[in-house]
């Protein structure tokens, strides 16, 4: 469909560059919201798909940010059923933005202080494994790439592929056909 196109193909492309580069020197944390319980496009915006499951592109801005709020179209806080995931975020951006890591492993740190992280892990994406922090509402955990997304970014690699071969072989022909002409 159109999210492999336009969303899951990007992604992917763009973390096999990062992992395939050599020049790489800071970690790269992958994340995935799967937590719909707060969209604020589909409350708000895209109100007709309000009852359709999963999350909307940049839903989870909602859970960092006031979104819209300076148009005075949206208002509204967080309902308590996002709440955690709402807590959680703000605390891994912002221990990403101060350590360089989301979920800092300080020897001295008491986790018990920070119960809404305790039980997590989020590790870096690597060469061997690309892995992602699946952010939802049961259960927050490290998750591999499943065999058919993986089948879907190469499908799309391909047809990609074969666009610009075709494009390339277009202006080769068409270049070929105006200096016939002169």
């Amino acid at each position: 469909g159109r999210g492999n196109a336009w969303f899951n193909y990007g992604v992917f492309e763009t973390l096999h560059k990062i992992v395939d580069s050599n020049k790489r020197k800071q970690k790269t944390y992958f994340y995935k919201l799967s937590d719909d319980s707060y969209s604020v496009y589909k409350k708000y915006v895209l109100t007709k798909y309000k009852d359709f499951p999963g999350v909307c592109h940049s839903d989870d801005l909602g859970y960092l940010f006031k979104m819209f709020e300076s148009t005075g179209i949206i208002s509204a806080s967080i309902p308590s059923k996002a709440q955690l995931t709402h807590r959680r975020m703000v605390k891994m951006w912002s221990n990403f933005a101060k350590t360089g890591d989301p979920l800092p492993k300080e020897e001295n740190k008491d986790k018990s202080q920070d119960s809404d992280l305790k039980e997590l892990n989020w590790n870096p994406v690597n060469k061997t494994n690309i892995q992602y922090l699946d952010i939802a509402k049961e259960e927050t955990t490290m998750r591999s790439f499943n065999d058919i997304e993986e089948e879907r970014y190469q499908l799309w690699k391909n047809l990609f592929e074969i666009g610009k071969e075709f494009k390339k072989r277009t202006k080769e022909q068409l270049e070929k056909q105006c200096l016939q002409k002169e």
